[in-house]
């Protein structure tokens, strides 16, 4: 009885509850995590611009990295966070075409928008998957800079000469991927 007064006084936290564990169930099944559930991380928008922006991220290892260091490769950047299945599920890709790519050019990096705080975690994951392409931390000014992200992950192309050659909202398949670091590096 005490339990079902409780749920009377408390229905709307109750329901609240229920509703956000569908969402965050569907999000981790479906091929794309709405941003909105980055709260304070969410930047609207989806304008892509047509040169990719300096850039200049924390690492996972306390170091800096930014987008003259990599002036002179195809940067495939993919915006993700440790709680989103559709990022977690195309990890083993991303470790793969970086194996694949080493030496010719082509360079992934992983911008967790979760933020610095979350760095054990993050560093845990990139242990289980063996991330073998830095990882970074995004703020809500770089994901902005970039036209914003409203879906995870969000995946970005971008040529040597720094256009934005694709972007991929959702889970991206390794053969359209591939396709698009194809043509980012014929287009010089």
């Amino acid at each position: 009885m005490a339990l079902l007064q409780k749920l009377k006084k408390h229905w709307f936290e109750a329901l609240l509850v229920v509703a956000f564990g569908g969402y965050v169930i569907a999000a981790q099944s479906s091929q794309s995590c709405p941003a909105t559930l980055v709260g304070n991380w969410l930047t609207g928008g989806n304008d892509t611009p047509e040169m990719a922006p300096a850039w200049q991220m924390p690492t996972l290892d306390e170091q800096t990295l930014s987008s003259e260091g990599l002036s002179d490769q195809v940067v495939v950047l993919n915006f993700w966070a440790t709680w989103c299945g559709p990022c977690r599920a195309e990890l083993p890709d991303f470790v793969e075409m970086q194996r694949e790519y080493t030496g010719e050019g082509v360079q992934f990096v992983g911008a967790n928008i979760e933020g610095p705080e979350k760095s054990p975690a993050v560093q845990q994951m990139a242990r289980q998957y063996g991330l073998n392409f830095p990882v970074t931390f995004a703020d809500a000014s770089t994901m902005q800079q970039f036209g914003g992200v409203r879906l995870l992950p969000t995946t970005l192309v971008i040529s040597p000469d720094g256009r934005i050659i694709k972007r991929f909202e959702g889970r991206v398949r390794p053969g359209e991927l591939k396709r698009s670091i194809e043509s980012a590096r014929t287009s010089l």
